[in-house]
C-alpha cells in the first residue's frame, strides 16, 4: 500500500503551474488541499490487482472530465471480430477544455498549430466550446488480427466521435486513411475505419468482447489485452519475460475515482505472485546450470 498527498506533491512541484496568476494558484491550492491518492498492489489466487483510489476534495473531483457509459455503446461502432487488444476513451470535452483553459492556457493554441487546416481554425475561433466542436470525446480502437512477432497485431478497427464542426477536420483524415484501409466511413457523428474487409460492420453483429473484459467502453478510459488462445510459441521471450505466458488477460480502467489494472492468470488456483516467482526461478536455474564454471 502506498499513499501520496496531492497537496504536498503540488507544494513541491516545479512546473508551468507556477506561472499561473496568484488567484489561480490560490484556487488550485484550495482544490488539492486534503486530497490523496492511495495505491494498492495485491496478489490473489489466479490474479494480481494494481488499484488506485482518488481521495480527492469535492472541488478537485468536480474538475475531472471522465464520462461513464454503462451500456458500453462504443462496441457497436467498432465493426466485428474477436479483439485481442482494445482501448476506449470517453471524455467530457467541455470540462477538459475548461480545465486546460484554466491551468494550461497555451495547450489548445499549440495543439491547433500542430494540427493545422480546419482544426486549427475551429480551435482558434471556437471559444469555450472549441474542443467539443471538433470531437465528442468518444474514441475506440480494437486490434482484431492475430499477433505475429514481425508485425504485432496488424488488423484493426477504430472510431472517433465528432463534434458539430468535426466533419470538416475529418474529411482530410478520411482522404488519408482511404489509401490504406479496407473501408472508411464518415458522417456527422463520427469517423470509422477498418483495415481488413473481414471485420466490417454486419447487420445483427458487433465486436465480441472476451469474457472477463466486460468493463471495456463503460468508464472514462478502459482497455484490455486478451492472451488466452493466442499462440505465443513463436515469440522469443527471454528469462523473466516468460511470465507473460501465465497471463489469460489484463484489463485497465480509469475514472474520477481512480484506476485499476487486473491481471488474470490462466491458472486460477495458485497465488499469482508464486506463479510468477516459479517461472523466474526456473529460468534463472536453467541459466546457472548452463554456465561454464
Amino acid at each position: 500500500v502506498m499513499g501520496v498527498s496531492v497537496e504536498n506533491l503540488y507544494g513541491t512541484s516545479n512546473t508551468d503551474l507556477s506561472s499561473l496568476s496568484a488567484e489561480k494558484q490560490k484556487s488550485l491550492k484550495n482544490m488539492v488541499k486534503d486530497s490523496y491518492v492511495q495505491t494498492t498492489l495485491s496478489f490473489e489466487k489466479g490474479a494480481a490487482v494494481l488499484e488506485t483510489k482518488n481521495l480527492f476534495s469535492q472541488a478537485l473531483k468536480d474538475k475531472m472530465f471522465f464520462k461513464a457509459d454503462p451500456s458500453g455503446k462504443i462496441i457497436n461502432k467498432l465493426g466485428t471480430g474477436n479483439p485481442k487488444l482494445a482501448l476506449a476513451m470517453n471524455l467530457d470535452m467541455k470540462k477538459l477544455q475548461s480545465f486546460l483553459n484554466e491551468y494550461s492556457p497555451n495547450t489548445l493554441t499549440e495543439l491547433g498549430e500542430s494540427m493545422g487546416g480546419p482544426a486549427a481554425f475551429v480551435l482558434a475561433s471556437g471559444g469555450d466550446d472549441a474542443l467539443s466542436q471538433l470531437l465528442s470525446g468518444e474514441v475506440g480502437i480494437a486490434m482484431v488480427g492475430e499477433p505475429t512477432p514481425e508485425e504485432g497485431i496488424s488488423d484493426f478497427n477504430f472510431y472517433v466521435g465528432l463534434g458539430a464542426q468535426g466533419k470538416l477536420f475529418a474529411e482530410e483524415a478520411k482522404s488519408f486513411l482511404s489509401l490504406g484501409m479496407a473501408r472508411v466511413d464518415l458522417d456527422g457523428k463520427g469517423l470509422s475505419a477498418y483495415s481488413n474487409a473481414a471485420y466490417l460492420p454486419l447487420p445483427g453483429k458487433k465486436l465480441t468482447v472476451p469474457s472477463g473484459c466486460e468493463v471495456y467502453g463503460k468508464k472514462g478510459i478502459t482497455g484490455f489485452v486478451y492472451l488466452d488462445g493466442v499462440d505465443l510459441s513463436s515469440f522469443e521471450f527471454e528469462e523473466e519475460q516468460k511470465v507473460i505466458l501465465l497471463i489469460k488477460y489484463v484489463t485497465f480502467e480509469m475514472d474520477e475515482n481512480g484506476s485499476k489494472v487486473y491481471i488474470k492468470a490462466k491458472d486460477g488456483k495458485e497465488n499469482m505472485l508464486k506463479q510468477a516467482v516459479d517461472v523466474i526461478v526456473e529460468e534463472l536455474s536453467g541459466k546457472i546450470t548452463n554456465m561454464a564454471i
